[in-house]
């Protein structure tokens, strides 16, 4: 497991013990749910920035280079 996802099922919890004395236990699931879809989205950025920065700094190609194939 990666430290970001250790990080957001952390941060999950939390937000979940918090929420749910003050909202109850069906909307805790759907801010849960909103919480869920926000930081998979995030996640998925992060994946691909990563991902960029590794290969752009393992083969010497910046983003102009990349872009120059699909014109």
């Amino acid at each position: 497991m990666s430290v970001l996802a250790l990080v957001t099922v952390i941060a999950e919890i939390g937000f979940q013990a918090l929420l749910e004395p003050l909202i109850g236990l069906p909307s805790t699931r759907a801010a849960s749910w909103i919480f869920g879809v926000l930081t998979d989205a995030f996640y998925g950025v992060v994946v691909v920035v990563t991902y960029y920065d590794l290969r752009a700094a393992k083969e010497g190609i910046d983003i102009e280079q990349i872009i120059a194939v699909f014109d």
